[in-house]
């Protein structure tokens, strides 16, 4: 299903001075499932995929007003494109960014259709179509348009309002496995939210080139990564200044610990949970809530440093 699951890993025997010994290899949720399905070719074999359904995201899509560019020149990564959607998506008025997004998903065909729901539907009034190829792309982040609303015509499904119950735009974050406990993914989903608020409250700057993404997807699948690897992370994340001299300059980005990213560096860099704190002072959080929250900021404090295993880590001891 479109859920998360708990990281996987595979056992094999290697032999080493005479002994036999069980190895075992890391496997997450997108390595296994993006194994499990051969789609490098696409368009009736014309086009070879650089990705997987199931993988981290090739692209921003937001084009800031202040920085025009600056999208292009962090989406580094080649991206396959249907030159068809593309081509309509950009008649038809959509900014360039948000188009190649939606092109780059419908370079894929498929899964599954269902029996009435092809050429039966009505594109103006149903969004099955495109739900079709959005939902079958799992990528680390998916951006969600409003579901078509039912109802009367002013948008509104419950028929009380124009606003009443009325489902916005949505960014999902997708890129964890699930852990074992409630308590585990309850403090999860919070501090994602949480720091949310963070970049929004403060209107931080987090943007990295999307290799430097990649790169760093590809670090956080190694054993014990939230101890013995560094991640690629921005230097400065409040917004540039004036007479900030270039991309380098303003948006540079180095290599840090999981513990210097939530819990900061040096004296330039406040880390991602000092902000949540000051965030939640900033708010007047009520003092019940603040001291819940706070277990939970612990947990990924704790994780972070090493002081507790992670979920894979453990299974591993275990």
């Amino acid at each position: 299903g479109g859920g998360g699951g708990v990281g996987r890993w595979r056992s094999e025997v290697v032999t080493a001075n005479g002994c036999e010994m069980v190895t075992d290899l890391p496997l997450t949720k997108p390595q296994v499932e993006s194994g499990a399905y051969d789609e490098r070719l696409a368009g009736g074999g014309v086009a070879r995929l650089a990705k997987s359904r199931y993988e981290s995201v090739s692209g921003y899509m937001y084009h800031s007003e202040a920085s025009p560019g600056l999208v292009d020149a962090f989406n580094d990564l080649p991206r396959n494109l249907d030159a068809w959607s593309l081509k309509t998506l950009l008649a038809a008025g959509l900014d360039r960014p948000l188009a190649e997004h939606i092109a780059h998903l419908f370079v894929r065909d498929p899964l599954v259709v269902f029996e009435g729901r092809i050429q039966e539907l009505d594109d103006t009034k149903d969004m099955d179509h495109f739900e079709n190829i959005q939902s079958t792309n799992w990528q680390t982040v998916r951006w969600k348009p409003p579901p078509n609303p039912i109802g009367d015509p002013s948008g509104d499904p419950s028929g009380e309002g124009e606003t009443a119950n009325r489902i916005g735009w949505r960014t999902e974050f997708r890129p964890m496995e699930v852990a074992l406990t409630d308590f585990e993914n309850a403090a999860y989903a919070v501090v994602v939210v949480l720091i949310t608020r963070v970049i929004l409250a403060y209107d931080l700057q987090l943007y990295m080139p999307m290799s430097k993404v990649d790169e760093n997807m590809a670090r956080a699948v190694g054993r014990d990564a939230v101890r013995d690897h560094k991640f690629w992370f921005r230097k400065d994340i409040a917004p540039p200044q004036g007479g900030c001299g270039g991309l380098d300059e303003c948006y540079a980005v180095e290599e840090m610990t999981a513990e210097e990213i939530f819990l900061g560096k040096g004296d330039y860099f406040p880390g991602l949970l000092p902000l949540v704190y000051a965030y939640l002072d900033a708010i007047g959080c009520d003092p019940g809530v603040k001291s819940k929250v706070h277990r939970y900021l612990e947990l990924v404090e704790r994780r972070a440093t090493g002081k507790i295993p992670t979920t894979a880590a453990w299974i591993r001891r275990w």
